[in-house]
């Protein structure tokens, strides 16, 4: 595991790559990028990021976790942070990856968690450099939720500073925005490599409905629906997790090995 930094949009996005130490440098492998949640970071909830990219490195797959602009040790400041730019951000680090001498640019793979599939579903559409994504809990309208969730005094505090003080992150009014204006579902139709979609039918974040959403959206790349049931968000339990990464492991195996 190493420690590397990778500059994005001016800012300098920093996080950790896994590659297996019985490879050679110079041998390209396979490689995926993982994605983290609305105010998380590269490590997230039980350490869940680590132990997938661990997990990733034993089926010999390289491995790549990053803080996004504005979260972890990454430069900005979460107030900037939108989830446009997280896709920008995700786009460069897959650009960056897929340079690498040791990486083989024609088996990438995306794993996003929460917002963190949000941003993932777009930034393989975009880019159609991922050979396989997996969305972990992703939400598809994250606009129409916030709307949904705003309390009278989120408005007023919105409307008066700019940004909405969420447990100590200020969430800025672009981010509002771009939540609203951003399409994952849509831009997902654009997207023709594999899919893995696993969510937790108690998950009190995102409804479990949104994975279905997903499913219909990359409907042409005939998914993979996986649903943990009694699972929270971040699934929060060792048998939750072991199945998250088990199955997007397995998945990522069999797709780019």
């Amino acid at each position: 595991m190493t420690y590397q930094e990778v500059l994005s949009r001016g800012f300098t996005l920093r996080g950790m790559v896994h590659r297996p130490q019985s490879v050679p440098p110079g041998i390209r492998l396979p490689a995926v990028v993982l994605c983290h949640g609305f105010t998380g970071t590269r490590v997230e909830s039980h350490r869940l990021l680590v132990k997938a990219a661990n997990a990733l490195v034993e089926a010999g797959i390289v491995a790549v976790r990053f803080d996004f602009a504005g979260s972890g040790e990454s430069d900005g400041e979460f107030v900037d942070m939108t989830p446009e730019t997280e896709v920008q951000d995700a786009m460069n680090i897959l650009q960056w990856l897929g340079a690498q001498s040791g990486v083989d640019r024609s088996k990438l793979g995306m794993i996003g968690l929460s917002l963190g599939g949000l941003v993932t579903a777009c930034a393989a559409s975009r880019t159609k450099l991922p050979a396989a994504i997996a969305l972990w809990a992703a939400t598809a309208n994250m606009g129409q939720r916030m709307n949904e969730r705003a309390t009278p005094e989120m408005t007023a505090q919105l409307q008066e500073k700019g940004y909405v003080d969420s447990r100590g992150n200020m969430v800025g009014r672009g981010f509002y925005e771009s939540a609203l204006q951003i399409k994952p579902l849509q831009e997902a139709r654009q997207y023709a490599g594999k899919v893995l979609i696993v969510h937790g039918t108690e998950d009190q974040s995102v409804p479990v409905s949104e994975a279905d959403e997903y499913a219909g959206a990359f409907a042409k790349c005939f998914p993979q629906l996986h649903i943990i049931q009694g699972a929270d968000h971040t699934f929060n339990s060792q048998v939750w997790e072991a199945d998250v990464i088990g199955t997007t492991v397995e998945f990522m195996r069999q797709i780019l090995c």
